[in-house]
């Protein structure tokens, strides 16, 4: 459907009423998209009638964000989020995997779903989140105007089984299901670990599991995490949610048996073409990137931002420093680094994370790879620097550029600083395809050995083959291990420089 002045016209005369009466009757999910694509004031339709009372059946009441309040960085929900909302609803009686891009809103689509659900159906749901991403799930439940009381569970519109409040804890552990069906609790958040084959959460998960006689629906976020075990204790529930990013398996083995995680595939990902960015749904932030050689990164950390070509003004400092590496560091930073203000983060650290987001002169938050590897929003960072990128594995390499790449970045272009160990090879090249991995989340290549990597740059060096200068379907495909069982080669054959031959002759060098 294009969008021309007649349509345009037309919307315009018409009442909002009929136009929601219109899309009420639609059934399914690419019929009210395309409506929404026909222009801006049929997109400002769509949104209205998903909002309103005509589209209350996919969306949630009160429980949403509040689009209009100034202290709200949401004007409008996202393409995926729309496309997911209306998926739960279309297919509410089957077990479903959403697979979305990061920074596309999962956390909120998944707390409207629950809301939704029990509007509609009285349907009450235990939401699970991994422990790393807590910190943005106490976000949101702010954001969606629910009441979370931690030491007062009775002022709470939702509980949270957690160690952080132990209050919520202590009701739900010392509570029958008959004294929790007569309190107005249909939400329960929670984490992994509670649910975890743990010997230390073993109460904690049976008491979670009893509950799925009144909780009936279980949404799991980061869900490719999930293993066999996860598997088996998840069928207690009548229906399952996963949420994640990342590929998800269908069926996991474990020996003779099989566990059968969901029955349909959502995949919410757009078409390259509509990743545009406008003011009101956002897209990915350009992540420009240079990769940086050196031998000592506090040397070159402090060189960096105090060289005056920097123009970073909210930086994120991602390292695999442990805790007292982290003080002793810091405090060097802070040190030699006056212009900069210089902040702590680890995954649950709240305060923090707003002291990020709020500080009006120029800072840096300095964190783990482990800490901020999922489910941490740096939002408002507009550059970011990695030591020693190259030993993440590939998924942890594509969640760390996910933490600066959000559609809600006020920043067009994120500028990231990739640091590898200088004079390794090897490190270069592990740095470089973990890039490319974080760069494009459809490749779908293994890294090899490296002990495999380095004899094959003998080789190249050998012939006089520059890695340095080495175009990406050949860096990708000769260092890498094709995971896709349907293509032998991860590009089509136009898009290599080199001939086929040696670009196979060098993959397979000590294979």
């Amino acid at each position: 459907m294009m969008a021309d002045t007649n349509t345009q016209s037309l919307l315009e005369v018409t009442p909002l009423e009929v136009i929601e009466n219109i899309l009420a009757q639609c059934k399914s999910i690419e019929d009210i998209l395309m409506f929404r694509q026909t222009c801006k004031l049929g997109m400002k339709s769509v949104m209205h009638f998903l909002r309103g009372e005509e589209g209350a059946q996919y969306m949630a009441s009160k429980y949403i964000p509040n689009y209009n309040s100034i202290n709200c960085n949401i004007k409008t929900l996202y393409k995926e989020q729309i496309r997911g909302l209306l998926a739960l609803h279309l297919y509410s009686e089957e077990n479903l995997f959403i697979q979305s891009p990061l920074g596309t809103g999962k956390t909120l689509l998944a707390l409207m779903h629950a809301e939704d659900c029990w509007r509609r159906k009285g349907i009450r749901t235990i939401i699970v989140a991994t422990p790393k991403c807590f910190t943005s799930w106490m976000d949101h439940i702010k954001l969606c105007n629910y009441n979370l009381v931690k030491s007062r569970p009775e002022k709470s519109d939702i509980l949270v089984f957690h160690s952080k409040c132990k209050k919520h804890q202590n009701l739900i552990m010392t509570s029958s299901n008959e004294d929790i069906e007569n309190l107005p609790y249909y939400i329960i958040i929670t984490t992994l670990y509670y649910i975890s084959s743990s010997h230390r959460a073993i109460k904690s998960r049976n008491r979670l599991l009893s509950l799925s006689s009144l909780y009936k629906q279980i949404i799991l976020d980061e869900s490719h995490l999930l293993n066999y075990n996860f598997g088996n204790l998840l069928n207690t529930f009548e229906r399952k949610v996963y949420l994640s990013a990342s590929p998800m398996q269908k069926d996991i083995r474990r020996g003779t048996s099989v566990v059968t995680m969901y029955d349909k595939y959502i995949n919410l990902e757009s078409k390259p073409n509509t990743l545009r960015r406008d003011h009101l749904c956002g897209a990915p932030v350009k992540m420009e990137y240079k990769l940086i050689p050196s031998k000592y990164d506090i040397s070159l950390i402090i060189n960096l931002l105090n060289n005056k070509d920097f123009k970073g003004k909210k930086v994120v400092l991602f390292t695999h420093w442990n805790p007292r590496d982290i003080s002793s560091n810091v405090n060097t930073l802070r040190t030699n680094i006056p212009n900069f203000k210089f902040i702590r983060f680890h995954n649950t650290s709240e305060a923090s994370l707003s002291k990020f987001r709020i500080c009006d002169q120029k800072c840096v938050l300095v964190t783990t790879i482990l800490s901020a590897s999922e489910g941490t929003n740096f939002e408002v960072a507009d550059s970011a620097i990695y030591i020693d990128f190259g030993k993440l594995v590939v998924e942890r390499a594509r969640q760390c550029f996910g933490r600066v790449k959000r559609r809600n970045n006020p920043n067009p272009v994120v500028q990231n600083y990739l640091i590898y160990d200088e004079g390794s090879a090897v490190s270069y090249i592990r740095t470089k395809l973990n890039l490319y991995h974080a760069l494009d989340t459809k490749l779908r290549i293994e890294r090899k050995n490296d002990g495999w990597i380095y004899n094959i740059y003998k080789v190249l060096q050998k012939n006089k083959v520059d890695i340095y200068k080495l175009p990406k379907p050949e860096f990708i495909t000769i260092f890498g291990l094709n995971a896709d069982k349907s293509s032998f080669l991860p590009f089509s054959e136009e898009y290599y420089t080199l001939p086929i031959f040696k670009v196979m002759q060098y993959m397979n060098i000590g294979y």
